[in-house]
């Protein structure tokens, strides 16, 4: 088991990215099982974490939860090597909520891609949306 990988780089974003200059911060905890279990196969690394990306110009409390600049979510991966002692790629999901002023909460989801120690380029690749707010009386 491996806790509290953590991750800080330099972000650019492109495109319509609601973030263009930021930090990222991503956290991650590894397990490998010794046997399969439900849903994990032995010599599988499987990994779970946070993610942050905080806008580098918006007065921004990066304990908050939601808030204009800052966009964070959830990451989770499975590497057929050991991440800190083997190279090799990294494709991770990752989901995401954030507020946006005008535009309300807005939820997403996408791929996290790079190499093991996610050195030189990171790529983050998501698509948020507004979610449709319930009707009076209904459940959401």
């Amino acid at each position: 088991m491996i806790t509290g990988y953590t991750l800080e780089a330099v972000a650019t974003g492109a495109g319509q990215a609601p973030i263009r200059d930021g930090r990222f911060r991503l956290t991650l905890n590894y397990f490998a099982p010794h046997q399969d279990l439900p849903g994990q196969e032995a010599g599988y690394w499987y990994g779970t974490g946070t993610w942050i990306l905080t806008d580098r110009d918006a007065p921004v409390d990066p304990k908050a939860r939601y808030g204009p600049g800052i966009l964070r979510g959830s990451v989770r991966t499975k590497l057929a090597f050991h991440p800190t002692r083997e190279s090799g790629p990294v494709e991770a999901q990752v989901e995401a909520v954030t507020f946006h002023p005008g535009r309300g909460r807005q939820k997403g989801g996408g791929t996290l891609t790079g190499d093991e120690k996610f050195a030189g380029r990171l790529i983050l690749n998501m698509q948020l949306s507004t979610p449709p707010r319930p009707v009076k009386g209904e459940m959401p």
